[in-house]
């Protein structure tokens, strides 16, 4: 009975164990799988950051006005990596090409930062300012017409 006992404990164990191996297997294909599809902007040059927690952004918030900026793009050029909060990349760009094409050619493809959306919810509700993507098309369509034609008046 003792053996009958045992052997029914292990049954129950292995397929846990299978489980978990199952599941810390995908968790590794799935991590390999985005690492090496991910676009990286590690080789953009960039300055080194004062922490790890707070990157480049002590300098860029506490200096004045575009000091930084100006700094960085003397530096290294019109696009620069920076590091923002616990090590996350951000790019800071100057270049005019690349800034036309950003909001001219492809504005809908380069989605607002989160936080940017929430403070700009908080400060000035949900308006133009506040939609992204689909909402913010609409939005667009709505308003265009006042902005053309003959009904725009022009002293």
């Amino acid at each position: 009975m003792a053996n009958l006992r045992m052997i029914d404990v292990n049954f129950v164990r292995e397929p846990k164990i299978g489980l978990l191996l199952g599941v810390l297997g995908a968790i590794l294909v799935y991590t390999c799988y985005r690492r090496y599809t991910r676009i990286s902007v590690s080789h953009v040059p960039g300055p080194e950051p004062e922490s790890f927690i707070l990157g480049n952004l002590p300098e860029i918030f506490q200096s004045q006005a575009g000091v930084p900026d100006f700094k960085y793009q003397r530096q290294f050029g019109g696009v620069v990596r920076i590091k923002g909060l616990f090590g996350e990349d951000r790019l800071l760009i100057s270049d005019p090409k690349a800034l036309q094409y950003i909001f001219h050619t492809s504005g809908y493809g380069f989605l607002k930062w989160s936080e940017r959306t929430e403070i700009s919810r908080v400060l000035m509700g949900r308006g133009l300012l506040w939609a992204d993507g689909d909402i913010h098309k609409r939005q667009r369509k709505v308003m265009l017409p006042g902005f053309g034609g003959k009904d725009m008046c022009i002293p």
